[in-house]
């Protein structure tokens, strides 16, 4: 893995940017909706659902989480990177790590060209 990054480095030039992206699975009322939960996401109070019962929901289909994570994922990199708003993304490098809790983060080096 480090000599991947390495080899990034050297041909798409160093990183301007590096992201540690976690969702928090555990307090999004997504992560409920794709569990089958039936809520309304417009009007969605947590303090209706305790933390035991979230956990409890989505320990019983871990797909969910999962699914959360990469739909996540993919909204921060296609909705916010490779919008422009930095400058044009030339290449991303990320490894997803896991946490004491079980659940996922990722660390990401953006690169960007920028036209002055």
């Amino acid at each position: 893995m480090l000599t991947e990054l390495k080899s990034s480095f050297v041909y798409h030039e160093c990183s301007v940017i590096y992201l540690t992206i976690n969702p928090g699975d555990r307090h999004s009322s997504l992560t409920l909706h794709y569990a089958g939960v039936p809520i309304d996401v417009h009007k969605f109070i947590s303090d209706e659902y305790s933390f035991t019962d979230r956990v409890t929901k989505l320990l019983q289909n871990p797909l969910t989480v999962v699914e959360y994570f990469h739909n996540m994922i993919q909204a921060i990199i296609q909705g916010v990177l490779k919008e422009g708003i930095f400058g044009e993304l030339t290449h991303h490098y990320e490894t997803i790590e896991y946490q004491g809790r079980f659940t996922s983060h990722m660390h990401m080096t953006v690169t960007f060209s920028f036209s002055v």
